[in-house]
């Protein structure tokens, strides 16, 4: 669990962007994580294959904790060996655009939405899940609905109780438990104040004033 700050002490998973087995890349968005103040996309601190994932979805964890076991790709270019034959990964010429986690581009492709005007303020300006909800906001693009052809259902709905409406919730009954709540009233006769405002459009504020 990296260092989010310097008043966190521990932070929440919420989801991985990347299954097990799955090959990431350097500063790829690898999962997101959820501490009292904020939630963030964690990227990758290197490139391979993920290989164990030891702290699941919904877990907290202090900071320091490890998370996960990413096998690093080997520094040579050599994939395989057979029969003396090297097998070399194919060469891709540079396209200039920037390489966006799994999450963000289904975001975008369900919002309808152009990532390359989306301005990234993640690690080396990526474009994070946060940046395309306030793109979203900003820009008034509204959510694709899909269409069910069935009335809503009426009931209830569980939610899961996030880091930070926790932590609100906490300090919020320490407030009542440890402040002092007084409620005072004041009796008045407005009798008269009532028959003078009798045919004149005048609210009972001026004369509290």
């Amino acid at each position: 669990m990296p260092q989010l700050g310097e008043s966190i002490a521990e932070g929440t998973v919420v989801k991985w962007l990347i299954p097990v087995g799955g090959m990431i890349q350097k500063d790829e968005s690898l999962l997101e994580v959820e501490t009292e103040k904020v939630t963030l996309e964690i990227p990758s601190p290197t490139t391979g294959l993920l290989n164990e994932i030891i702290v699941h979805e919904g877990e907290t964890v202090p900071v320091g904790t490890l998370l996960a076991r990413i096998e690093s790709a080997p520094p040579s270019e050599v994939i395989n060996q057979v029969g003396g034959v090297v097998l070399r990964p194919m060469e891709q010429a540079p396209t200039g655009e920037q390489h966006h986690s799994p999450a963000v581009r289904q975001m975008a492709k369900e919002h309808g939405i152009d990532l390359s005007h989306v301005k990234g303020t993640g690690v080396g300006g990526r474009v994070t899940r946060k940046d395309v909800l306030d793109f979203i906001a900003q820009s008034g693009a509204q959510a694709k609905v899909a269409a069910t052809g069935s009335e809503p259902s009426m009931g209830e709905e569980l939610l899961t109780f996030t880091q930070m409406r926790r932590t609100i919730a906490d300090r919020m009954v320490k407030s009542k438990q440890t402040s002092a709540h007084v409620t005072t009233f004041f009796e008045a006769d407005f009798s008269s104040i009532a028959k003078f405002r009798e045919g004149r459009n005048l609210t009972y504020l001026p004369f509290v004033v």
